[in-house]
């Protein structure tokens, strides 16, 4: 019980990312909004949670992962609660904000009470294997709950269960047995507030200059707001004796163009598997449930995309070969829906989007890999860490900018109304997965001029460090 309790950390994050592109419609007929709003309920969830997610390992670290990892299911627990209660578009997204900050608590919690409660090797590399299956179990768990829950009871019911669920996995974190490991001093919070509401107020600009112009007066307020808190975390964080991430690491030789490689695929993926389970129901007319239990099988190609880069991971293929494989593969997934239509079978959409997540899993676990190897053994949670943020973070962003795109020909209307606008928002989403493959090409052309990325891609990590990175 007590490593399932830390688990559902996870599965929950999963829930969350899974359920809601199934529940859009219903939120549409209920508090209205046209696609860029409604992206912003999965982006903002996303986007919090990819820069704070940072902070929360570090706090972890600082103050224990029991307290953290039942203030973290409290935190979601509150958001879950204002969610289902709101009567207005704003407030279901700052719900979801809510539930974002207590995510990026609770999953680094929930991985660090793992990590920390056995000292026997074996049985640590089970639980933590535990923990990433936790997420695409949960996945699944989440495309059918937002589909079949809201068909049944409407969408609100899908954050009330997740209110008692939560509230009931805070209760049980509370009587998990305390665990200690080395004290660290707990990060400067300035940093991490920063860099969020920056994040925040980039995407609201993208929205704001879609509708009113990119020259108008909200527009340039909103960017040069976002711009001074970017430039004020930047400053903080260098002359931080408590930065959020070390300054050392972002000399790395690659790192960055790892990061950035993810974040893009992470985007390709959110923006395919978003407006796929639209396309079911918007499209092919299924309703919730019927598109859910369609979409359920993803987390089965998760599933076997994981275990393809684990046994080629272990034959020894190179980290770097496999991120460009699996990004090719995941463009071909959106490439391939982009040329469906509103009379094409529910099937075709399944069979696109289980190549797109095979493809973007299998990159997932290599880059993971890769970032952990870059980094090193001492900096492993927080290189993992930084893997998470930037996927996140990636996903967020990527999707409010694919439903602008979406929007820019249809008005923000759903539905037959848009019919023309999927082709393009999946062609874009096919571009960003093949935009992250040449930049791990460029990077991997670099860095073996260097000899640098090429030792790390080849070399075999302890067991220690090859769990680490499934932060």
């Amino acid at each position: 019980m007590p490593v399932a309790v830390a688990c559902a950390a996870q599965m929950m994050n999963a829930i969350n990312i899974g359920a809601c592109p199934l529940m859009v419609p219903g939120i549409a007929a209920a508090l209205g909004g046209g696609t860029s709003s409604l992206s912003w309920v999965v982006s903002a969830y996303a986007i919090v949670f990819g820069a704070l997610v940072l902070w929360g390992g570090r706090l972890t670290d600082a103050v224990g992962s029991r307290r953290i990892l039942v203030i973290g299911f409290m935190v979601s627990a509150a958001g879950a609660a204002l969610a289902a209660a709101a009567p207005a578009m704003w407030v279901l997204i700052g719900g979801r904000i809510v539930q974002g900050i207590g995510a990026a608590l609770a999953v680094p919690g929930g991985l660090a009470w793992l990590a920390v409660s056995t000292t026997d090797p074996r049985r640590r590399s089970r639980r933590l294997a535990a923990f990433a299956a936790s997420g695409a179990i949960g996945f699944g768990v989440g495309a059918l709950a937002g589909g079949v829950l809201s068909d049944a009871a409407g969408w609100r019911s899908v954050f009330v269960l997740e209110f008692i669920v939560v509230v009931i996995l805070s209760l049980l974190a509370w009587r998990l047995p305390s665990v200690t490991g080395p004290s660290k001093p707990a990060p400067s919070y300035w940093g991490a507030v920063l860099t969020s509401t920056a994040l925040l107020l980039f995407a609201l600009w993208l929205a704001l200059g879609s509708r009113a112009g990119w020259g108008g007066i909200s527009a340039l307020t909103v960017m040069a707001l976002a711009g001074a808190l970017w430039v004020g975390a930047a400053v903080h964080e260098r002359r931080s004796t408590r930065p959020m991430i070390p300054h050392h690491l972002w000399r790395v030789p690659g790192l960055v163009g790892v990061l950035l490689a993810t974040g893009l695929l992470y985007a390709a993926w959110a923006g395919s598997y978003y407006f796929g389970a639209l396309a079911l129901q918007e499209l092919v007319g299924l309703s919730m449930t019927s598109a859910a239990l369609w979409l359920a099988p993803l987390a089965v190609g998760a599933l076997l995309g994981s275990r393809v880069a684990a046994r080629a991971l272990s034959s020894g293929q190179s980290r770097d070969s496999l991120i460009i494989a699996g990004g090719a593969v995941c463009a071909l997934g959106p490439l391939a829906a982009s040329y469906l239509s509103a009379g094409s079978h529910a099937v075709l959409y399944l069979l696109v989007l289980l190549l797109a997540i095979v493809g973007q899993v299998v990159a997932f676990v290599a880059q993971s890999d890769l970032v952990v190897t870059l980094v090193g053994v001492d900096s492993a949670g927080i290189g993992g860490a930084m893997f998470n943020s930037a996927g996140q973070i990636g996903g967020g962003l990527g999707l409010a900018g694919l439903a602008l795109v979406f929007d820019a020909s249809t008005g923000g209307a759903l539905g037959r109304v848009g019919l023309a606008s999927y082709p393009g928002a999946f062609r874009v989403s096919a571009l960003l997965a093949l935009l992250a493959t040449a930049a791990m090409v460029v990077i991997r052309f670099r860095a073996r001029r260097q000899g640098s990325l090429s030792e790390a891609s080849t070399s075999k990590m302890n067991p220690g460090s090859m769990t680490d990175s499934e932060v």
